[in-house]
């Protein structure tokens, strides 16, 4: 058989910076040239003619770099409309392939709609509760504060009154500190409804640095003792009750029996899960006594770093005032420390490293979705070994058989990830639904979790970067057949990327394992906390929580008389053998009590 000759693709022709710019100098001089000549027809000596012409060009060395840059812009815009033109033959034609393929095509857009939409309901999550800035004014600045010790089981407690004072008085690094803590309110007159709610210094919500929709914030004093009874709603609350009344500030609202004057509407993004889902603020309403007590442990403390001060300089500061409180009160403050953390971090607790595996875990799935999608396309790219050979031979360069072969990859991850993105869509929302409210509530975003536009793009992105990771392999092995052989044997060439398709089976198999064990190790742990023991028979018990309007029950023999009269009621009701309670606060703790039944 004689030898046929090897065709090869002309090479691109394509302007570059060097060759415009030899042709500006050669345009030039063929204008400049002409123009000597004119001069010289018209009597001039050549010299004379050189020096006339060269004045009426001017500046040379400017006129050059002018017609340069035009030559450049107009280069680009010419590249530019071809490129468009040949992408847009690449996606007509990609299209009309993979319209002969349906099962190939369905498989593969499941395949990759299960791993994006795995990827993009999780990152959703990460989006909401890692990623977003907590609603506040320059949050990063923010930090809460705890007195630690050694004898406590969590080793932190929160600050005392006296305490409190003290660290914002004494401290350097703060521009200011607040306190806080959670409340239970009774909404209503007759048939009273509890919610949540919490309550602070007058100044928390400037540390926080939020200010209400409607109305205003606490005022210096209103947290004193005795302070008339005001209260700043949450968006839902108004709201739902209110029906966002925008002349509600000023008007009363009955919690726990006694009338608040409403100052003001909080943002509807306003969340402090510290305290889950309050939905009513008031100023603290703590007795002058009990405010007195250094070793009463109960207020919550937030500080604002100053601009500049690092948080390790904040802990050092906090830990040397610590150490003076424990020499003036070595009663209650002795062995006491201070711990600073970002506000960020105390919100999230530990659920970060959680999300992160999470996280982790589904993109071990999109990659172990790629693997399959490119052995799927290096069995369909062995098929077109002919069809690429051909083209080849007809003159077509490996680059553009290349792009051909990635726009087609790229286009089925684009309508995978458009599927993923639906799925994400009912999966986020599943699984918003099967978080307990409790949770949702103390984690600062998981409320909100959903496909936004943040969400979409970040699924685009993953698309079509999946699209390379899985489309390049496939291409890089099709476009480089044995051009003749596969002329000669035609689709026998189909045995080709054993190698190639050998170890993205090996990879698939070792993510997988690496999954499974994962989960296995996941299950047995769970199963193990379910197995602890919780040092007392659970059996046939139940709890319940009852709040009680302080207005009516404001003394501790009323109390006892109510706890008794519930708990002989309780033993009468059938099937009950026996009823006990206890106080979960000190019966002067806030305007809401609480006990236990069980």
């Amino acid at each position: 058989m004689p030898n046929t000759p090897e065709f090869r693709p002309l090479p691109h022709a394509g302007p570059t910076r060097r060759s415009i710019e030899r042709d500006v100098d050669e345009e030039m001089r063929f204008h400049l040239q002409l123009r000597i000549e004119d001069l010289m027809r018209h009597g001039k000596s050549r010299d004379d003619a050189e020096s006339i012409a060269t004045r009426e060009y001017g500046d040379v060395r400017a006129a050059r770099s002018e017609l340069s840059s035009i030559d450049r812009r107009s280069a680009r815009r010419g590249a530019w409309r071809e490129w468009l033109q040949s992408f847009g033959q690449d996606v007509r034609f990609g299209l009309r392939g993979l319209r002969t393929r349906p099962a190939f095509v369905i498989t593969v857009l499941l395949t990759l709609a299960l791993g994006i939409g795995a990827n993009a309901a999780i990152f959703s999550v990460v989006d909401a509760v890692l990623l977003r800035p907590l609603p506040f004014s320059k949050p990063d600045r923010l930090v809460h504060l705890w007195e630690t010790f050694d004898s406590n089981v969590d080793r932190r407690s929160e600050a005392s009154y006296p305490d409190y004072l003290d660290w914002r008085s004494r401290n350097r690094v703060f521009t200011d500190l607040a306190g806080y803590h959670g409340s239970g309110f009774l909404l209503g007159h007759e048939q009273a409804t509890p919610i949540g709610g919490a309550k602070a210094t007058s100044n928390f919500f400037d540390v926080l640095g939020v200010r209400p929709i409607l109305g205003r914030a606490f005022l210096p004093g209103e947290d004193a003792v005795g302070a008339p009874h005001v209260a700043m709603l949450s968006y839902g609350l108004w709201e739902r009750e209110f029906g966002r009344d925008q002349n509600v500030v000023g008007k009363t609202v009955t919690l726990d029996g006694a009338p608040y004057t409403i100052i003001g509407v909080l943002p509807s993004d306003f969340r402090f899960t510290r305290v889950g889902g309050a939905e009513v603020w008031t100023p603290i309403d703590r007795t002058a006594r009990f405010r007195e007590q250094r070793g009463n442990h109960w207020l919550n403390t937030i500080g604002r770093l100053r601009e500049g001060q690092a948080i390790d300089g904040a802990r050092e500061n906090m830990s040397s005032i610590m150490r003076d409180l424990a020499k003036e009160y070595p009663p209650s403050n002795s062995g006491r420390d201070a711990s600073v953390i970002p506000l960020r971090d105390e919100l999230l607790g530990g659920v970060k490293p959680v999300i992160l595996v999470l996280y982790v875990a589904v993109a071990v799935v999109l990659l172990v979705a790629c693997a399959n999608v490119a052995n799927l396309l290096l069995m369909r790219g062995a098929d077109r070994q002919r069809e690429i050979a051909v083209r080849v031979a007809l003159g077509a360069g490996r680059r553009r058989l290349i792009r051909q072969l990635l726009t087609e990859s790229l286009l089925l991850a684009v309508a995978g990830g458009a599927m993923g993105l639906v799925l994400a869509h009912f999966g986020t929302r599943a699984l918003v639904g099967v978080i307990p409210q409790a949770t949702l509530r103390t984690l600062p975003g998981l409320s909100d979790v959903g496909v936004d536009a943040r969400v979409a793009m970040y699924a685009m992105a993953v698309s079509l970067v999946a699209g390379v990771v899985f489309g390049i392999p496939p291409a890089l092995r099709s476009t480089n057949p044995a051009v003749h052989d596969a002329l000669k044997h035609g689709s026998r060439g189909s045995s080709s990327g054993g190698a190639l398709r050998d170890g993205l089976v090996a990879a698939e198999i070792a993510l997988t394992v690496i999954l499974v064990s994962g989960a296995a190790l996941f299950g047995r742990s769970l199963v193990k906390l379910l197995a602890i023991e919780p040092g007392f028979q659970v059996e046939h018990l139940a709890t319940t929580v009852i709040l009680l309007p302080r207005a009516a029950y404001a003394d501790s023999a009323t109390l006892t008389t109510f706890y008794a009269r519930l708990a002989e009621g309780a033993r009468t009701i059938p099937g009950v053998q026996d009823v006990g309670f206890t106080t979960k606060l000190p019966l002067d703790f806030g305007n809401s009590l609480g006990f236990e039944i069980g």
